[in-house]
């Protein structure tokens, strides 16, 4: 079982949180969560790892992120049979018009998922060819959703890093936890961006 902080405390009682007769139905203070056994990673729902994975401190979730948590609470049944992914895509796709973007007002910093990093695709260690070999093994600090990239890949919400994402000492570091280049002239990150600028 994940070890997360509320655990830590030898007076909480199991039942104020967890129903014993049906699995994955947790009782929160918004309200009861009812999320599919499916999709389970080590114990914690995909959905809910971006604040609840082991480690995670939700002190540094920002104010927005705050907001997004209620929602995540109140409309768990509405993330059923959505990938991790499209929970953040609720609040920041951009052209979505979810009822979530709706309620925030269009305050949600937006982008365009097709002119990003590709989503939901299997991440193979030691898989593909020249500049999108990936590295084998894949770096354990970016954490894979039934073997596929998400967002919550690269970013972490309750890291405390300005840019949300995972921390590594430079961007280019990042995404070479995935990718694998060849020796080149060029720096990384020039290559990166170059191969970036190619994914389908």
């Amino acid at each position: 079982m994940v070890q997360l902080g509320f655990h830590d405390n030898p007076t909480a009682d199991c039942a104020g949180c967890h129903t014993f007769h049906e699995l994955g139905r947790l009782k929160t203070s918004l309200g009861e969560l009812k999320m599919s056994v499916q999709g389970l990673g080590e114990g914690v729902p995909a959905h809910c790892a971006g604040c609840h994975e082991p480690g995670a401190d939700l002190g540094k979730l920002s104010t927005a992120h705050r907001a997004a948590a209620a929602l995540y609470h109140r409309d768990a049944a509405l993330l059923a049979g959505q990938s991790p992914s499209q929970g953040c895509l609720n609040c920041h796709g951009s052209g979505g018009g979810s009822t979530w973007q709706a309620e925030t007002g269009g305050q949600s910093l937006t982008f365009d998922q097709h002119a990003t990093h590709p989503l939901g695709v299997m991440a193979v260690a030691g898989a593909g060819r020249d500049e999108r070999r990936l590295r084998s093994p894949i770096d354990p600090r970016l954490r894979l959703f039934d073997g596929k990239v998400e967002c919550q890949t690269c970013h972490s919400l309750t890291g405390g890093q300005r840019d949300l994402l995972v921390a590594f000492p430079s961007q280019p570091e990042l995404c070479l936890g995935c990718h694998q280049l060849r020796n080149s002239g060029q720096s990384a990150d020039t290559r990166l961006m170059a191969v970036m600028a190619n994914v389908p």
